[in-house]
């Protein structure tokens, strides 16, 4: 865009050495001499020319140019959570008003706001997980989404946490994180998923992935709502096949279980941020040197630790002797 300025100049210039010239269709040609002053010289054109030139070196040289790659150190942030939010139809549960799943969504929302440093993901799962944002360092685009996230969006209902940890563990090695913290928020987990849940736990452990679990409910209880309609035109809530409702309880001996077995913290939810003070590790400015080696010269990881290296400042000794000629006394006239 810098060059068309330069050209606008120019034209103007030129018209203008030109206005001498218009004179003449309109005066007898032996005054003209007499009124036009040359000061014994006749006008160049060559200024111009030169000025133009020296603006177009400069605009080249600003713009960057440049035929050489070197390489360039990648630093990557080493603090990263994971935040899995349990979405069975077991959060509905009335036990924590106005319900387990919305005391849930503003605790994440209250560790958002805390957070400012570091990356953070966000999983959603029921029967299955899905990815509601993949690791970033912008929690207020994570925190524009909670206010949606509701056990009637996932569209297989259960509760598969073992699926849920295993997308955190990829999420991590994708993000080339070595180190990270999963917080789970939970109602619980089923019996018969214990087993296979341990061994993915020790993996995690392994990977140095620390789990640590916030426990939702009470050991109480609460009635679980049905997401289908009655006869009475009403929800009712889920029974057992004789017919007895079924009450949803917190199980904290199992959830501690497991976050120990990872090294990792348990806390059922309070109203306070004690909580989130326990579980969550505040974030420390951990930036590790990434150095990937890979001989494929076409591998875009490779291309990626590039950059290009200006060479603009070159073009400057080009500039300089077009400069020095405009401090010649009269020659820019």
């Amino acid at each position: 865009m810098a060059f068309i300025p330069s050209l606008i100049i120019f034209v103007w210039l030129y018209f203008k050495k030109q206005k001498s010239a218009n004179w003449s269709k309109i005066c007898d040609t032996q005054l003209l001499e007499h009124f036009l002053v040359q000061n014994g010289k006749t006008a160049s054109r060559y200024p111009s020319l030169l000025l133009l030139l020296t603006w177009l070196v400069t605009t080249f040289a600003l713009a960057g140019p440049s035929w050489e790659k070197v390489k360039s150190p990648i630093f990557t942030n080493q603090d990263a959570l994971i935040i899995i939010l349990d979405l069975s139809q077991s959060m509905n549960a009335s036990d924590l008003k106005p319900s387990r799943i919305q005391r849930a969504k503003h605790k994440i929302s209250d560790l958002l706001n805390q957070r400012q440093e570091g990356q953070t993901a966000l999983l959603v799962y029921a029967g299955d997980t899905h990815i509601v944002s993949p690791l970033t360092p912008d929690n207020k685009t994570i925190s524009s989404f909670i206010s949606v996230l509701d056990s009637s969006l996932m569209p297989v209902s259960g509760s598969n946490l073992n699926a849920a940890l295993e997308k955190a563990k990829q999420l991590f090695i994708n993000s080339g994180i070595s180190y990270g913290q999963i917080l789970l928020l939970t109602d619980g987990i089923q019996e018969n998923q214990k087993e296979k849940l341990m061994m993915t736990i020790s993996d995690l452990k392994k990977s140095s992935y620390i789990l640590s679990i916030m426990g939702i409910g009470t050991v109480d209880g609460a009635p679980i709502p049905s997401p289908q309609v009655n006869e009475q035109n009403s929800h009712g809530f889920i029974k057992d096949i004789n017919g007895n409702i079924v009450l949803s309880k917190l199980n904290e001996s199992m959830l501690k279980q497991l976050a120990q077995s990872n090294q990792g913290k348990y806390h059922r939810m309070t109203l306070t941020n004690t909580d989130l003070e326990y579980l969550v590790q505040k974030p420390t400015n951990n930036f590790k040197y990434q150095e990937k080696h890979n001989k494929d010269k076409n591998d875009s990881q490779t291309i990626s630790q590039q950059q290009w290296l200006d060479k603009g400042s070159l073009f400057v000794f080009l500039v300089l002797p077009f400069a020095l000629l405009l401090f010649r006394k009269g020659w820019a006239n």
